[in-house]
């Protein structure tokens, strides 16, 4: 039996790393809600280091930041906004619980998640895409 095409088939061939741990969230969203949270936070720092040697209005913060001090940098909030912003530490907070809390994580939050990741994602192709006009339209199917 094949696998339905992936929600974030959009990606696959202009960042095919991300569309890679994407997918691996997509899959995972119900079945292994800690796995799918994880991959999404590793999902978001490919994305934000991409961001960060690709878009020459951000300045990398100094020394060696982590996720969160990149999201935070004042260049990065300017760039996505408060309502993207907030997605993207949705997305680094869960995937942080799931690697360092021991309390289960349910499938309603690795679903927000996934739903979240997609927002992101979507975000990155339609600003920084070679055929953004494909991508508008598109939605998250829960």
């Amino acid at each position: 039996m094949t696998s339905p095409p992936s929600q974030y088939a959009f990606i696959a061939k202009q960042w095919p790393a991300l569309h890679e741990e994407a997918v691996r969230v997509e899959r995972w969203a119900v079945e292994a809600p800690r796995t799918a949270c994880f991959y999404a936070r590793r999902a978001i720092e490919l994305q934000v280091e991409w961001l960060y040697a690709n878009d020459a209005q951000l300045q990398r913060p100094w020394g060696d930041p982590n996720l969160s001090q990149l999201i935070h940098g004042v260049d990065f909030r300017q760039l996505v906004g408060e309502a993207l912003l907030g997605r993207f530490k949705v997305i680094k907070d869960r995937g942080n619980d799931a690697v360092h809390r021991t309390a289960p994580i349910s499938a309603t939050v690795s679903v927000l998640v996934a739903a979240e990741l997609f927002q992101v994602v979507r975000w990155l192709a339609l600003t920084y895409g070679q055929d953004p006009s494909a991508i508008r339209g598109l939605r998250f199917d829960k």
